[in-house]
């Protein structure tokens, strides 16, 4: 029993640094990319660039530079560096370092060439401002839903959001894909809060009429 409950101790100790490891490299490859816009920005004279790294809200992270025309040679000399900058630490890594930080160093790869050389970024925000640019790292989530689990699934959203509505959250929104002639067709779902309304039920009844019901997931 003793020996039972020691390997367990051991199990869980090593699926914890595990996890801790791939958040920890997680955390820094995005933020080393988010400093090679920054770097490189400031290299090209942009002086006033920022970085904003929101880990532990629901923002983006993202860096922005102010003045900067999303048109200009310069904004695709700032962007492309970000996706060139994470894919060689990505290959470096994964030649170097362990399975986790490997791991996290190649996600963070293709979110950067989501978002820098594909041109993706997160619905509500723009790359072009009037008074600069923008430039985002990640693809900002794709949920995909199994139809023998989707009432599940949707169970367990509909928890997730009453918990993010504690932190204050006022609008959300999901994307799924569902089979169309023979094909896939991507659907999405998004909704605002309104005073006497409970958005984790406005979003999954919106979501449940764009898919034509739960069968149809």
């Amino acid at each position: 029993m003793c020996s039972f409950a020691n390997g367990s101790a051991e199990f869980a100790v090593k699926v914890f640094s595990l996890v801790a490891t791939f958040l920890v490299a997680r955390a820094l490859t995005i933020t080393a990319h988010e400093v090679s816009h920054f770097a490189t920005a400031r290299f090209l004279g942009w002086h006033d660039s920022s970085i904003s790294l929101p880990f532990l809200s629901l923002g983006h992270p993202q860096t922005k530079v102010p003045g900067l025309n999303p048109a200009r040679a310069q904004a695709s000399i700032v962007r492309h560096a970000g996706w060139c900058f994470s894919l060689a630490l990505a290959l470096f890594v994964c030649t170097t370092c362990s399975s986790p930080t490997a791991f996290a160093a190649t996600l963070t790869a293709l979110d950067a060439l989501s978002s820098d050389f594909f041109g993706a970024h997160p619905d509500g925000y723009a790359t072009a401002a009037p008074s600069g640019s923008v430039f985002f790292c990640g693809n900002f989530g794709v949920l995909l839903l199994n139809g023998l689990k989707g009432a599940k699934v949707l169970e367990l959203l509909r928890q997730m959001l009453r918990v993010t509505m504690v932190r204050g959250a006022q609008s959300a929104g999901l994307v799924t894909y569902k089979p169309r002639n023979g094909s896939s067709v991507g659907v999405r779902s998004r909704v605002v809060n309104g005073k006497r309304t409970d958005l984790s039920h406005l979003l999954l009844r919106k979501f449940k009429s764009a898919l034509g019901g739960i069968n149809a997931i």
